[in-house]
């Protein structure tokens, strides 16, 4: 009988030091695994740069600011699909105002590298519109306003950095391939539109962007 009282002793002695060991362990030692990040997302940028442009045309002014602003919504890890929105100021050296604006979509590939960094690329197809008004010396010397419009192809790229649960920054060039359709000359006091010729106004211009932004990811 006292062997067995020993016995149960012994088995409720060990069954103690297993349970201060188990309290003992670090809290969280045996935490799951952090789920991962959902992928769908809406994403909403919006950023200021420098704004150029390069061709015959853009010899009338030089590089000043532009505007950028850009929805998407990302229905996979690396790839997102949404509309932009730019608009571009030049500095004319001889006129008095020139600026263009463009309606994007646009497909982007998205590429991680780890949680904080992702690169990007995207192709762009839309809507572009150039505006130039001032005293053109070509048509003596009168005040005349100047616009064109056309479907334009485009390329984007740039990078990410996460610097917290919703927000990012980045940096992002921009490229575009304007195809003119239709090109306006007109007075200011509400003249008729006359279409110009090949010999009195030359619109090769392919503007491109360089600039800031910053990004705000909403899951979806």
């Amino acid at each position: 009988m006292r062997r067995s009282s020993t016995g149960i002793l012994f088995v409720l002695f060990l069954t103690a030091l297993g349970t201060r060991a188990r309290a003992a362990e670090p809290v969280g030692s045996d935490k799951p695994a952090e789920a991962q990040r959902p992928t769908n997302a809406l994403l909403f940028e919006g950023g200021s740069g420098l704004n150029a442009c390069s061709g015959d045309f853009c010899t009338e002014g030089g590089p000043s600011w532009g505007a950028d602003l850009t929805g998407l919504y990302r229905m996979h890890r690396n790839f997102a699909l949404g509309f932009n929105v730019h608009y571009g100021r030049m500095a004319p050296d001889k006129l008095d105002t020139m600026y263009y604006y463009v309606l994007n979509f646009e497909a982007r590939g998205i590429l991680p590298l780890g949680s904080r960094l992702a690169l990007f690329a995207s192709g762009n197809f839309g809507y572009m519109t150039t505006y130039v008004d001032g005293t053109f010396e070509e048509e003596d010397n009168k005040f005349l306003i100047f616009r064109a419009t056309g479907v334009t192809v485009g390329a984007t790229a740039g990078f990410t950095v996460r610097v917290s649960e919703r927000f990012h920054v980045g940096v992002m060039g921009r490229f575009w391939f304007p195809n003119w359709s239709d090109a306006c000359i007109y007075e200011a006091d509400g003249g008729e539109c006359r279409e110009p010729q090949d010999s009195e106004i030359d619109l090769d211009m392919k503007p491109w962007y360089a600039g800031f932004f910053v990004q705000y990811e909403l899951p979806y």
